[in-house]
């Protein structure tokens, strides 16, 4: 008769260590002064976000703004996603590029400026960002050969071709057409040579990232035409 009461107390034991070992191995969600590590970004090459991420929570501060949004974790095909269901925000990043999706604005193009110890983080200051004369306010780039382009707030610019071997510096840009889909414009290069190029309101795909653009952008300088993907800021 004393056989089952043996057995009934190992079992009671095994249960309630398996129970305790069950508890044990939940880990409480990761506070945002967990975030240690962190990651500033320039996106559409004007405004300057800060991510910081631990376990699977990333936070994230809009530009300008003294908050940040805590994010979970969610499935994407490729790369990493974010999302805060209630405010309708979300973060994607692959390597050093990332997308922020808003109710009122998406940036496309971020690209990673900084990382490490948030106590080390330094924020850059994005040349133009009031206005000035020297404010970005269109950047294309494009491949086969290899070459970017970069308009001023001033009108003036600079493209780079030959996968960066050969700059122009170019002044007195000009928009000579504008429709609902494309503006074209001209300049003159410091040896007084033309230079065109044309912007068109359709969505372009770089081939070499995959990453969406604002522009189709097409460049002609010296009997030459290069065709990419562009920004406009």
């Amino acid at each position: 008769m004393t056989c089952p009461c043996w057995i009934k107390i190992p079992l009671i034991g095994l249960l309630a260590s398996l129970l305790l070992a069950g508890c044990s191995s939940l880990q409480p969600a990761p506070e945002f002064e967990d975030a240690l590590q962190g990651q500033v970004w320039i996106c559409d090459g004007q405004d300057v976000m800060e991510s910081r991420q631990a376990g699977e929570r990333l936070w994230l501060q809009l530009p300008g703004s003294d908050s940040w949004i805590a994010m979970e974790t969610a499935r994407a095909a490729s790369g990493s996603l974010f999302q805060n269901q209630s405010s309708n925000t979300s973060f994607w990043s692959k390597g050093k590029r990332a997308r922020v999706q808003t109710p009122q604005k998406t940036w496309i193009q971020c690209q990673l400026e900084n990382e490490g110890d948030i106590t080390e983080l330094e924020h850059p200051q994005i040349a133009g960002t009031d206005n000035s004369p020297e404010a970005i306010t269109l950047k294309a780039r494009g491949s086969y050969p290899g070459w970017s382009l970069e308009v001023r707030q001033k009108g003036s610019g600079t493209l780079t071709f030959n996968y960066g071997t050969e700059a122009i510096e170019f002044t007195d840009v000009k928009q000579t057409h504008q429709d609902l889909i494309t503006r074209r414009y001209q300049a003159q290069t410091q040896d007084d040579e033309q230079l065109e190029y044309k912007v068109d309101n359709i969505m372009c795909i770089d081939v070499n990232s995959g990453e969406p653009f604002q522009h189709r952008v097409e460049v002609t300088f010296q009997e030459q035409q290069y065709k990419g993907c562009g920004q406009s800021f």
